[in-house]
């Protein structure tokens, strides 16, 4: 479900969307709610996503503002950090036991063929 209402105060469309058993309020609008800076905004979640809230407020911010932000997110970095490592161990593991089915077909081809020969 969403709701979009226009409020021409603060910021120029809030936008409520609920999917996934959550609930989200977007506020869109062309100035920081950080530093109060004008200009092209990126979208920031109030709560970090890593903590999976079940109600969450997304602001806009300016750049400088979210990289600020982000980079005072240690939770958030280490999470992510965590998330690469798991995927870099999960691909390894993967390309190991395709490696492993290669040779397994290989050596049963050098079978087959070693029998046929015979």
């Amino acid at each position: 479900m969403k709701l979009t209402i226009d409020i021409k105060d603060s910021f120029e469309e809030l936008t409520i969307v609920e999917a996934n058993n959550s609930i989200e309020v977007q506020c869109s609008g062309l100035e920081c709610w950080r530093c109060g800076a004008n200009g092209k905004m990126s979208m920031h979640h109030t709560l970090p996503k890593h903590l999976r809230p079940k109600k969450n407020v997304v602001v806009p911010v300016c750049f400088p503002c979210h990289e600020e932000i982000n980079r005072a997110d240690l939770t958030g970095i280490k999470s992510f950090g965590y998330k690469i490592f798991k995927s870099a161990k999960e691909l390894s593991l993967m390309i190991r036991r395709w490696t492993e089915r290669s040779d397994a077909i290989v050596k049963r081809e050098q079978d087959v063929r070693r029998e046929f020969k015979k």
